[in-house]
């Protein structure tokens, strides 16, 4: 009788050999699950990091389509009293391009003393980054004086082409050994290229 309650006891126990299998299958399921969580984290975060991105870009080609299709021919001064053109350009100096623009809204207006709706805005390429530049007056003042906002970033190249009277497409602005070209361009083509993009065109005329 006694024996017999020993085997039964041993029967309803695991045994060592069932123990490892079950051990092993469990090891195995949370290995193939943690595998699928680190998948859909790496993914949800690819996904993010690209709308990110192209939110970004979005919000840049707002503003340089904002500030170039409203270029006016609008001179101003510099500090010292020395008169600068409205439309500037070239691929040397700190900025790629500085001109006038009109459409400047003043929201706080019934606040605050009103100012010009012209606006002095650049452009510069700062180690890979795009700036958007801005005086809040127009003539006699410095470059200490400017504001500047980041656009763009991881840029690995970017040109600038201005379209002439003549319909001819120019790489500065004014047109060097040209006249009768106007203040201002009749249309800008700006071609941006980064690595997980590629290469983006877009040209924006000037009214």
């Amino acid at each position: 009788m006694q024996q017999a309650r020993l085997q039964q006891k041993r029967q309803s126990g695991f045994t060592l050999l069932e123990l490892l299998v079950a051990s092993a299958i469990f090891a195995v399921i949370g290995a193939v699950s943690y595998t699928g969580w680190y998948n859909i984290q790496n993914l949800k975060s690819g996904i993010e990091a690209q709308a990110q991105r192209l939110d970004e870009l979005q919000r840049a080609w707002y503003w340089i389509a904002q500030d170039f299709e409203h270029a006016i021919d609008r001179p101003v001064r510099d500090q010292l009293g020395s008169e600068r053109i409205a439309f500037e350009a070239s691929d040397v100096g700190s900025s790629l391009v500085e001109f006038t623009r009109a459409g400047w809204t003043n929201p706080a207006a019934g606040v605050l003393p009103n100012r010009s709706s012209l606006q002095r805005v650049a452009y510069s390429l700062e180690e890979q980054n795009l700036y958007r530049h801005y005086w809040y007056h127009l003539d006699g003042v410095d470059d200490e004086a400017k504001k500047r906002r980041l656009l763009l970033t991881r840029i690995d190249s970017l040109s600038i082409r201005y379209l002439d009277a003549k319909n001819e497409w120019k790489d500065s602005w004014p047109p060097r050994n040209t006249e009768g070209s106007g203040a201002t361009p009749k249309a800008v083509e700006l071609t941006l290229g980064f690595e997980d993009l590629g290469e983006i065109k877009r040209r924006f005329a000037l009214p």
